[in-house]
């Protein structure tokens, strides 16, 4: 209706009149609209979350590999990667667990290995200190005495002059075998420690001759290394002097 209608009022001379509105059926409409609208814009948006959440979750186990073998790739071979996920992405995850537990074997055996390389150059290097010391001292110390008794007893002077060259020979090649000895069996690293023997070494003959200034700064944790720590330690100052002087 587009006219309004008009009813009498308890017989009097009022009428009531109603005008049509179509208000309702325009909110109506309003609203079923909106929801036409919006319903595929939430369905979507509600797709789009679930679809993300459903690929985390599917990647996740993912990037967990990736960060176990990230640190395989950077020595890490103690790490335990926790499994899930598909069936294919636990198999790869045991596998690269599996990967790691061999890797970290090799590791032990080759730290085994250098270290009985290493000891087994300082046993070298002690039986070639204990030849020079027990071997080559005596012979030097005879024949330094020898020129001294030529020294003390013969009045040729060419003599004389001939036996104090080869007494300055036989000093320098002692001095020249205590710097050897040195060098191979480093005593004063089982007296002093490491921390005061590396001292030590730096100012010693070789920093002076060649009038060089250190600067030393040592760890006091040095002196609780072991054995072969200390002395691989030890040999890699003491190289490290005799390239700079």
């Amino acid at each position: 209706e587009t006219k309004p209608v008009s009813f009498p009022v308890g017989g009097s001379t009022a009428e009531l009149l109603l005008y049509p509105s179509d208000a309702a059926d325009i909110y109506e409409k309003w609203i079923a609209f909106i929801v036409i609208v919006t319903a595929p814009l939430v369905l979507g948006l509600l797709a789009f979350g679930i679809s993300q959440l459903t690929v985390r979750a599917t990647l996740r186990p993912l990037r967990q590999l990736g960060a176990g073998i990230s640190q395989l790739k950077d020595g890490d071979y103690r790490m335990k990667l926790v499994c899930r996920g598909p069936p294919d992405v636990r198999r790869a995850c045991a596998e690269i667990n599996a990967l790691a537990d061999v890797l970290a074997k090799l590791q032990e055996r080759n730290l085994a290995f250098l270290k009985r390389i290493v000891s087994a150059q300082d046993d070298e290097r002690a039986e070639i200190g204990r030849d020079l010391h027990d071997e080559f001292g005596p012979l030097l110390f005879a024949a330094r005495a020898n020129t001294h008794a030529l020294l003390q007893h013969h009045a040729d002077p060419q003599l004389i002059a001939r036996a104090g060259e080869i007494a300055s020979i036989v000093e320098a090649i002692q001095k020249t075998n205590s710097r050897l000895l040195a060098r191979l069996r480093p005593l004063d690293l089982e007296n002093l420690g490491l921390a005061r023997s590396i001292a030590a070494l730096v100012d010693g003959p070789a920093i002076r001759a060649g009038k060089l200034t250190t600067d030393v700064k040592l760890d006091a944790g040095l002196d609780r290394l072991d054995e072969l720590s200390a002395r691989t330690v030890y040999r890699f100052v003491q190289e490290a002097i005799t390239n700079v002087a």
